[in-house]
This record gives C-alpha cells, sequence and structure tokens, in this order.
C-alpha cells in the first residue's frame, strides 16, 4: 500500500509541475523583435541638419538589442565608458524603437540612472527618452532616424 501510495504522491508532484510550467508559459510576454534583436555594429552617422557625414566604420560602437532591453558600448581601448549603458526599449508597429530608463552598465554600482545625456551622444543617442524611426531594416543593416540624426548599422 505505501508503494501506491509514494507513486502517486510523484505523479501527482510530476503532473503539478507539468501544470505550473506549461501554464508559465502562456503568460511570459517576449515581444517579437525578428529583424531588430541582435548585435549592430554603428557605421555611420548623417546629421540631418547640416547634412554632415561621418563614418564610424572603423570604431567599435555596438547596440545589442533583445526582448525589452538594449545595451549600447564602445570597445574601443580608448573607451571612456566603461561596461556601456543598458536601457529599456520597445518597438513600436515595427516602425519605431523608443529608448528610455537609461542606466550605466554596473551592477556591482547597482546600474545607477544616467542623468547627463552628453554621455550617450558617441552612440548616437542624444535625448534621455528617445524615439527613433525604423527607416529600414534587413538581416544584415537597419537604418534609424530621429530629428537630429540618421543612423546607419551593421549586424554583426
Amino acid at each position: 500500500m505505501r508503494k501506491i501510495q509514494k507513486k502517486q504522491l510523484a505523479v501527482a508532484a510530476f503532473l503539478a509541475c507539468a501544470v505550473f510550467v506549461v501554464g508559465g508559459c502562456s503568460v511570459i510576454d517576449h515581444p517579437n523583435n525578428k529583424k531588430q534583436d541582435g548585435y549592430w555594429h554603428l557605421v555611420k552617422v548623417d546629421t540631418l541638419e547640416t547634412g554632415g557625414v561621418k563614418d564610424f566604420s572603423n570604431d567599435l560602437i555596438f547596440w545589442s538589442i533583445q526582448a525589452r532591453l538594449m545595451t549600447v558600448n564602445d570597445r574601443s581601448e580608448t573607451s571612456t565608458t566603461g561596461q556601456g549603458f543598458v536601457m529599456h526599449m520597445t518597438i513600436k508597429n515595427k516602425t519605431s524603437i523608443h529608448i528610455y530608463d537609461i542606466r550605466y552598465h554596473d551592477k556591482a554600482d547597482g546600474d545607477p540612472e544616467v542623468t547627463n545625456v552628453d554621455e550617450l551622444r558617441p552612440f548616437g543617442i542624444n535625448q534621455l527618452d528617445e524615439t527613433f524611426t525604423i527607416e529600414s531594416v534587413s538581416g544584415s543593416k537597419m537604418i534609424l532616424k530621429d530629428d537630429m540624426l540618421r543612423l546607419y548599422f551593421k549586424r554583426m
């Protein structure tokens, strides 16, 4: 009798776990950023007001987009940004990327909030709460635009 009870208890526990796991999967909200998700190298920036163009292809400035988070960092040896920055983002109707809640990527210090936008300008970010229009995106290239700049990226 004891063997049957232990077996029934084990089966009941397994079923309870299975229901929890399967039920939990249906409430996970993972955005579908198929084309935008990835590791992007900033290769060129156009200044819209002046028509100026800056080639960044030899610089090591990267944006990484995944789900609702984005990181930006400078991987060059002369970088002054340390580990870079992490921020929340949403992609709206596959036409724009809204970034907000920008923080220093410094877990040891609790990822403090960025308050000086000047530190973000080398990455093409000119506001602490900014929306970029997605002009085009493919498997290998992405072009974003805000009121001041057009940013060209190559997928790594």
